[in-house]
């Protein structure tokens, strides 16, 4: 049995990509249920084409312009707009505005530890520096 939490605006464990994930819940805290974080990202941030064979991935937009591939369809996402990508569809996204943040959710979590070897602890609440 999990406990109730609440996570702070800025709380979360925050890490570095070329954008910056700011992790509000992980599997681990929610007993395997879900993994939530959020990210600000640059214009043109993409993570390519991929699939996930034991989660399903819903976002959120909250702020900017995305283009998103979910299977064979191209969507336009703008602030508000709501994407589920089941299991075993092929998805990704694109950064159309100069940044954009986006809310993720992983059902269930648990795999959302592979962001931590895909990147390294923030040391601010902000976008990382460019290389």
């Amino acid at each position: 049995m999990t406990q109730p939490f609440a996570v702070p605006a800025e709380g979360g464990r925050a890490t570095w990509t070329d954008s910056l994930n700011l992790f509000k819940a992980l599997g681990s805290d929610t007993g395997g249920a879900m993994a939530v974080w959020e990210s600000l990202m640059p214009q043109g941030s993409s993570p390519p084409l991929h699939v996930h064979f034991s989660e399903d991935e819903a976002f959120y937009v909250l702020d900017g312009e995305l283009t998103f591939r979910l299977g064979d369809e191209l969507i336009h996402a703008s602030a508000g707009t709501f994407l589920w990508g089941p299991r075993g569809v092929p998805h990704q996204y694109r950064v159309d505005s100069p940044t954009a943040r986006l809310l993720t959710l992983f059902v269930p979590g648990g795999n959302e530890e592979m962001f931590f070897h895909m990147s390294r602890p923030a040391e601010a609440l902000t976008l990382p520096p460019t290389p």
